[in-house]
């Protein structure tokens, strides 16, 4: 049975973690291994195993849950950057069962203090399946949701530095770009995690001009600006 994302999430490997704060020496590949199992089913096995400059990238498949997973962690502390998982039979339903408050449950049953930024039923031609972003202590995380089953397809975790409790609105983060370009048509502006921050990223039109930006989630610095005019 797989552990619970939100105690995994939070509790790394904790003897691992104090011993090398105390040598003051990176992860062993094998270390990374042993802390990485402590966030998957006991079925999981081991994959593949990239070693990057500051973290290792763990690769397992559990034959139990039909998963594949991915987690980062960084070398230097053990910590638990990003956690990732697919599931092989990853289509949606053709019909759906499930209402938003279960899906929310389900979320909740793994993130207990999750903070809903969006809950999306989305439809193609055949297949229909939940999008949910949230929000929880120090982390942002993206579901894929089966509409019928209630499995859960996808998921991406990633650990943020950027206090949760402290960032702007979505309707801030909307007027800060809108400064900029009155009038402009507002497409979307989301909260996304980039590298361990959050940011709102945005587009927004006037006339034949296409903006795309990045705010910072914390003190509304635009991060970056992109103009696109047609000819």
């Amino acid at each position: 049975m797989k552990k619970k994302l939100l105690t995994a999430f939070t509790v790394i490997a904790v003897s691992t973690v104090f011993s090398l704060q105390a040598f003051a020496i990176d992860l062993t590949e094998q270390q990374a291994l042993e802390a990485a199992k402590t966030y998957l089913p006991s079925d999981a096995v081991h994959r593949e195993t990239d070693s990057e400059r500051f973290y290792y990238e763990l690769k397992f498949y559990s034959a139990t849950t039909d998963e594949k997973y991915e987690l980062e962690l960084e070398k230097a502390t053990g910590k638990l950057l990003e956690f990732t998982s697919e599931a092989f039979e990853d289509k949606g339903g053709k019909s759906v069962i499930l209402t938003t408050e279960d899906v929310k449950k389900i979320v909740t049953d793994e993130f207990a203090d999750a903070e809903f930024l969006s809950v999306k039923l989305d439809r193609d031609k055949i297949y229909q399946e939940y999008d949910v972003h949230f929000l929880a202590k120090n982390t942002y995380a993206e579901y894929i949701i089966h509409p019928e089953t209630g499995k859960i397809l996808e998921r991406e975790i990633e650990k943020v530095t950027t206090d949760v409790d402290k960032i702007i609105s979505t309707t801030e983060a909307m007027n800060i770009a809108l400064a900029r370009v009155p009038n402009a048509y507002m497409h979307y502006c989301a909260l996304k995690a980039d590298n361990g921050r959050l940011i709102y990223e945005g587009e927004m039109s006037l006339k034949q001009t296409e903006y795309e930006f990045e705010i910072n989630a914390v003190d509304g610095a635009i991060i970056e600006w992109d103009v696109d005019e047609d000819d």
